[in-house]
């Protein structure tokens, strides 16, 4: 386990990244997670560098023993190891619950029956009372909840059930949303009211672009990966790269966000799948780091550059608020810096 942590900080020290959120465990092997994430820290340290910042995702199903001993380690945010001078490098994250499955596999929870499969809407991992009782339950304990939620059915059932704990505005936990694929209007402005996370992942379109309208029709995908109605809204949105479902490089993602279309092919979406859903690219590196800062509790001092903030950033090679946004994935990092200390040299 020391091992994979060690090589995953250097893979992520070297694409820019100082700061990510983790899902390592979904079983009672988390306090030998925490050991091994305890035992890297020590060790960078002592070699006079910061380590990689983790939020640990704190993965559950349905076994409510496992959720009990999660919420022994709420709330959310609190710090397992931290450095008096570079901070907080590994902290209690969210509880990690699967409601749905996949595009791909047609196991997505949706509303409306597959137009390749009429005979399937896919499925729910769980169902609704007791997604709805757990998150009630975390929630009492001051513990953020993350589901991933694909469907347009199972993205319905999660903001049901968050809406009995967030209210109007109410986010004392930050409950999230991750993936938030298929959504509709309504769903999207319920996201909104309640202030619920959208943890999304642009970079997904690269495969799903081939395949989105044969599986849900243009009605549905017209509305679905809707990072630019989420902007409009004031959906709290935040990026990543789900790796390693999908590349870990968050430029990759960006460039997404801002194209929607696959760079290589320009013919095949000329301005971008759905074009009114692209973001320009301060939006999407506002989503990468204030808004992810924000899911992980740490917006005070992380995801800006500005007095009185932890020194992460990173240095690239151009200037990717001005280059042709095609040109973005292929930006080279320089330098990256945490906490004060250059952690990466490219």
């Amino acid at each position: 386990m020391r091992a994979f942590v060690r090589h995953a900080t250097d893979k992520a020290r070297s694409l820019g990244i100082t700061s990510c959120g983790s899902y390592d465990s979904d079983g009672p092997d988390f306090d030998e997670i925490v050991s091994a994430y305890v035992s890297v820290c020590e060790e960078s340290r002592q070699a006079g560098l910061p380590p990689l910042r983790v939020s640990m995702q704190c993965g559950f199903w349905d076994r409510e023993d496992v959720l009990d001993a999660r919420l022994a380690l709420a709330p959310s945010g609190r710090r397992l190891w931290e450095d008096p001078v570079w901070g907080a490098f590994l902290t209690v994250g969210a509880v990690k619950i699967f409601g749905d499955g996949t595009l791909g596999g047609r196991t997505a929870w949706m509303r409306r029956p597959y137009l390749d499969a009429p005979g399937s809407n896919g499925f729910p991992l769980l169902e609704p009372d007791a997604l709805g009782r757990f998150v009630r339950k975390a929630d009492a304990a001051g513990m953020q909840v993350l589901v991933h939620a694909i469907g347009d059915a199972c993205v319905d059932a999660v903001v049901s059930a968050f809406e009995e704990v967030t209210g109007a505005g109410n986010d004392r936990c930050r409950h999230g949303i991750v993936h938030c694929q298929f959504t509709t209007p309504d769903l999207l402005k319920r996201i909104a009211k309640s202030r619920i996370l959208a943890m999304v992942q642009p970079i997904f379109l690269a495969d799903d672009i081939h395949i989105i309208e044969s599986r849900v029709g243009p009605e549905l995908a017209s509305t679905s990966y809707a990072w630019g109605d989420m902007k409009t809204l004031g959906i709290p949105a935040c990026y990543s790269t789900d790796a390693p479902v999908g590349s870990l490089n968050p430029l990759e993602c960006i460039e997404w966000a801002v194209l929607r279309r696959d760079s290589g092919n320009p013919a095949s979406h000329p301005g971008g799948f759905y074009p009114g859903q692209r973001v320009d690219a301060d939006t999407a590196v506002d989503a990468y780091t204030e808004a992810s800062a924000y899911s992980a509790f740490a917006e005070n001092s992380l995801g800006r550059i500005a007095p009185g903030y932890l020194a992460d950033l990173v240095l690239l090679d151009r200037d990717i608020f001005r280059i042709p946004p095609e040109e973005i994935h292929g930006a080279k990092v320089l330098e990256t810096v945490c906490a004060g200390e250059s952690v990466y040299r490219g």
